[in-house]
């Protein structure tokens, strides 16, 4: 896709796609990156700094800068900028991931679009400590307030009604797709010999793990055949306390916990397991879920927001009530075949050729 004035952008962002805990979002920033820059388009990317990684590189034709750490790179930005970039950006892309920029207090007289996957909110009990985390969570509130007036992209329907509620206007809220790096499957193969279950993505307290392990334990009483692999990185301590859990159940042996692991497992744990749980507090968009569905794996999710735009079954937040559904889905082979349809269809439409012609509609 063509785009109509090529310009100069600058992107401000707490991570970029080489960042070691990059994520979702920052496939979905990268994917955007490497278009504008064929469309010829100047990119620049100011960018935290990990330990072991350069100030500066350059990946598919875009630059990355990089200065502090997760805490101070707001501030190294604001210098930055003020230094070296004050004439240089036609448009300024601002991700905010839980913490704005701010960059309305200093680029007043540029092009400013806000790009926001979600709000933390409740979040900010489950991944930070006192007083850190009341003081977030009253801040973000009044900090979304004060940043609302910009364009604002975000990634699903639930981001959307979240925002409104906390200031900016529906007119300026524009919902681009999410898009896939995986390839979706032609046709199903086979599942694992046992009905196996999967929990997949960073094993960390906002993704609620141990509701996916509870309801496990409460389906096996009623299929004592089945199993649960947990995939994803496990370097946080609240994997630790899982583990220990795991240890003390009566079903440990049945289930397998294997960290991160390789582009080529994911896709089999992906192709062969018979259904993902998603059990986080929010997302922005459950981009495991579309994953999954992409390759053959159905989902069942929390009625939470993002996960209610991507998954096709979605349960109350217990769980019991995923216990019951998974006993129910995978008992019925009509309805499992049902739901692994209607998945693997809406996950079809997911691309990232989509994100970036929606992205261009409000760049332009």
């Amino acid at each position: 896709m063509s785009t109509k004035n090529p310009q100069n952008i600058l992107w401000l962002s707490w991570r970029c796609i080489d960042h070691p805990e990059a994520g979702g979002a920052e496939q979905v920033q990268h994917q955007i990156l490497k278009r504008l820059v064929k469309d010829g388009y100047s990119v620049i990317v100011l960018t935290s700094r990990p330990e072991g990684m350069t100030k500066t590189s350059k990946k598919h034709g875009y630059k990355i800068i990089r200065a502090g750490n997760r805490y101070t790179v707001y501030l190294h930005a604001w210098r930055y900028y003020r230094r070296k970039l004050k004439t240089w950006p036609n448009t300024i892309i601002e991700e905010v991931n839980t913490v704005p920029f701010f960059s309305k207090l200093y680029t007043r007289k540029r092009h400013r679009i806000l790009f926001i996957h979600q709000l933390a909110r409740e979040i900010w009990f489950h991944q930070y400590f006192p007083p850190l985390n009341v003081v977030g969570w009253l801040a973000e509130p009044v900090y979304q307030r004060f940043i609302a007036g910009d364009k604002v992209l975000t990634v699903s329907n639930s981001s959307k009604q979240d925002l409104m509620r906390h200031g900016h206007k529906a007119q300026n809220i524009n919902i681009i797709s999410e898009g896939l790096e995986i390839e979706p499957v032609e046709s199903f193969g086979d599942k694992y010999d046992q009905p196996t279950l999967l929990a997949f993505g960073a094993v960390r307290p906002m993704k609620r793990t141990h509701l996916a392990l509870e309801a496990f334990l409460l389906a096996k009483q009623s299929m004592p055949d089945l199993l649960l692999i947990i995939a994803g990185d496990d370097s946080d301590k609240y994997a630790d306390d899982l583990r220990l859990l795991i240890a003390k159940s009566n079903y440990s042996a049945d289930i397998q916990m294997l960290g991160r692991v390789s582009q080529k497992k994911k896709i089999e744990l992906y192709q062969k397991s018979h259904l993902l749980l998603s059990t986080a507090l929010k997302e922005g968009w459950g981009l495991t879920i579309s994953e999954a569905a992409s390759q053959g794996t159905p989902a069942i999710a929390y009625d939470v927001d993002g996960q209610r735009d991507s998954a096709n079954c979605i349960v109350d937040t217990t769980p019991q009530a995923m216990a019951q559904k998974i006993v129910e889905i995978l008992g019925d082979k009509h309805a499992y075949s049902h739901l692994q349809n209607l998945a693997h269809t809406k996950a079809r439409g997911i691309t990232f050729d989509q994100t970036y012609s929606d992205f261009c509609a409000v760049l332009d």
